[in-house]
């Protein structure tokens, strides 16, 4: 609806404006499903995407196949992209069959919990997205399901693909209201 694109790109300017500073982001460490410890500061220097997601989470089926065309585009320019599950003991057993289904190369880090989302200001929907950049700082947030172009276009843009300042915009909000 007309309203809604003008409320969008509200957002999309007033956040801009608001966060254009680059955020550090905070110190994240997580097990995969192989029981591997990884944390943000060993990806310093490489473009790195953190997915917050779950196997239950129907935005977040959709959301996949984005980050995993993504990662199998931009993986050998350095794109790391971590996928933190937050499927709890119940929903765990679901995580290799979504890994093989969505074909996930990229890390699949396990016990997601609220306060991860917190740590990176990321309120608590899921599926969440946050685009590092080389020096380890937060550039751009997305809350809710990310679409290919949003995508795309932040990891251009670190890449260095694209001319500008900035991403298009430091937050973007799709969760439901």
């Amino acid at each position: 609806s007309a309203r809604g694109q003008f409320f969008l790109v509200f957002v999309l300017i007033f956040c801009s404006q608001a966060s254009s500073a680059q955020t550090p982001s905070p110190s994240f460490e997580m097990k995969d499903i192989n029981g591997n410890l990884h944390n943000l500061e060993e990806y310093k220097g490489k473009i790195t995407i953190v997915s917050f997601w779950a196997t239950w989470c129907v935005p977040c089926k959709e959301e996949m196949p984005v980050l995993v065309d993504a990662y199998k585009k931009w993986k050998d320019r350095g794109l790391v992209i971590l996928a933190a599950s937050f499927d709890n003991e119940q929903t765990q057993p679901n995580i290799p069959d979504f890994v093989k289904k969505y074909k996930m190369q990229f890390p699949v880090l396990i016990g997601g919990t609220p306060e991860h989302l917190q740590q990176f200001e990321m309120g608590e929907y899921l599926p969440a997205t946050v685009f590092i950049n080389q020096n380890g700082e937060i550039v751009s947030r997305i809350l809710g399901q990310a679409r290919k172009k949003e995508v795309v276009e932040r990891v251009e843009w670190l890449l260095g693909d694209r001319p500008g300042k900035k991403p298009p915009a430091a937050i973007v909000d799709h969760r439901p209201k």
